[in-house]
């Protein structure tokens, strides 16, 4: 069987009373609970739709969503103080993605089209793969502490849908967001320095 699907791993559990932290942190709308389906059936993708199904695990969440709209998410900004993977993965037209943070240092890239590798950008990654396809099932373990094969067919998952509202905001939020902006600046003032050191003295 040939998987198609695209998502997202945090390693950190977002309660289905955390829903609004998400998608805060995210950048999407408020979400509201559509249904409870399982884990077979949120593997077939309706691409024309928005939506994110959510599996709930012990320390982490996972989430399956259709690639144009998982491509509107905020995964890096998202990886403030946590790990956070984006993954897209079409074994029919051999078309693969990996876009893997911590704490919003980017860790990993690796985009493969018809077989071929289109980027490839490592920072640091210590886990040894095959190819993009290995990469993202040993990636989804390595941030969920889970086994995307250990994962039954009957497991509960709950969609949810963007609406029109922003997110209901809470003081850790807030909090969240202020430490994430510091976080941020201090990575631009370091890249910044980084640059002018790598400048020839005659041109500074």
């Amino acid at each position: 069987m040939g998987f198609i699907f695209t998502g997202i791993a945090v390693n950190e559990k977002f309660e289905q009373k955390q829903i609004d932290s998400f998608a805060f942190r995210f950048g999407c709308n408020s979400l509201e609970f559509d249904k409870e389906l399982d884990f077979e059936e949120a593997l077939n993708v309706d691409y024309e739709d928005e939506y994110l199904d959510f599996i709930f695990f012990k320390n982490s969440t996972l989430i399956f969503i259709p690639f144009d709209f998982a491509l509107t998410l905020k995964a890096r900004q998202a990886s403030y103080n946590c790990e956070t993977l984006f993954f897209s993965l079409n074994e029919f037209s051999m078309a693969m993605m990996v876009y893997y943070y911590r704490d919003i240092e980017r860790i990993k890239i690796l985009t493969e089209s018809n077989g071929e590798i289109r980027k490839n950008i490592d920072n640091g990654l210590e886990i040894p793969y095959k190819d993009a396809d290995d990469l993202i099932f040993k990636l989804i373990e390595n941030v969920t502490k889970v086994s995307f094969w250990d994962i039954e067919n009957n497991t509960k998952v709950y969609r949810y849908r963007p609406t029109e509202e922003k997110p209901l905001v809470n003081r850790t939020d807030l909090k969240w967001e202020k430490r994430y902006l510091a976080r941020r600046k201090q990575m631009s003032n370091a890249n910044n320095n980084l640059k002018v050191a790598k400048k020839k003295w005659w041109k500074i």
